[in-house]
């Protein structure tokens, strides 16, 4: 198995990045071609980049911010969890953890964030 850190932090890189071609690739290289992503704000799951990748956008247009990554990734075996927040202006807006599964090559196929604020 691939190690997870980069995934993880080429996934905070796809999130802050304001061009939807780029996040795109981006996140190409990050999940799976059917891998999900879901928090309890979504309505259902979103399923590949390019879905993953509209989603970001739309949420971008809503809230300027940028997604931190806070501490280590926790990982084991193909599941990881990490702490997050979103800052805006120096101010954190919300935090939450994430968790996940990756592949053998170390891609997302399922990932879950939860808010704790």
């Amino acid at each position: 198995m691939q190690p997870i850190l980069p995934c993880i932090d080429n996934y905070v890189t796809c999130f802050n990045e304001r061009n939807d071609v780029r996040r795109l690739e981006l996140l190409r290289t990050v999940f799976t071609p059917t891998g999900s992503y879901l928090d309890n704000h979504t309505p259902a799951a979103f399923l590949g980049p390019a879905e993953i990748s509209r989603l970001m956008a739309t949420f971008q247009s809503r809230l300027p911010h940028r997604l931190e990554r806070v501490g280590e990734v926790h990982a084991h075996h193909h599941v990881f969890k990490w702490a997050w927040r979103l800052v805006h202006d120096g101010r954190e807006l919300v935090s939450g953890i994430f968790t996940g599964q990756v592949n053998e090559e170390g891609l997302i196929v399922a990932m879950v964030g939860f808010l704790d604020n």
